[in-house]
């Protein structure tokens, strides 16, 4: 049972990092798009990705994280899954907390735009906003810490 929970556990960190990657490319795609439609579009699916893909793959990673150690006998007091469980839970809180109200923001600041026909200052600003790029990329730089973490165990 525990290498079928492992293996749903792996599946669930490829379910994640594909909603991540998506999310990076498609933003990415908007920003350089000179369509105010394709902008709209962009961040509209980039939420969808977060609905989805991102959030309930880091709600279903800790589910089967915690089922795998139960079925393995793994003690949670190892440093490596501990370190696991928190950077998995900020990655969650900045998610929530963060990108998916700066996503929704922007939809909506997009599709108004789409509404008047013209690009706005306030879309302009969310378009050129690089924090949300960097916290995507964070993002995809700790997957792969924890992938890290889980692979070698080092402490």
């Amino acid at each position: 049972m525990g290498d079928v929970l492992r293996f749903l556990h792996l599946v669930t960190a490829l379910w994640f990092s594909a909603g991540v990657g998506l999310q990076m490319v498609v933003l990415a795609q908007g920003a350089r798009a000179k369509d105010l439609t394709v902008v709209a579009f962009s961040f509209g699916l980039a939420q969808r990705a977060q609905k989805v893909f991102i959030i309930p793959a880091l709600l279903v990673l800790g589910l089967t994280g915690g089922l795998t150690m139960i079925a393995l006998g793994v003690s949670g007091r190892k440093v490596w899954i501990m370190l696991s469980v928190a950077l998995t839970l900020l990655l969650l809180l900045v998610d929530v907390l963060y990108l998916q109200p700066h996503l929704a923001e922007a939809e909506k600041t997009a599709r108004e735009a789409v509404a008047r026909g013209k690009l706005t200052p306030r879309l302009s600003m969310c378009v050129q906003d690089r924090r949300r790029g960097a916290v995507s990329h964070g993002m995809a730089l700790v997957l792969v810490v924890i992938v890290a973490l889980m692979a070698f165990q080092p402490f």
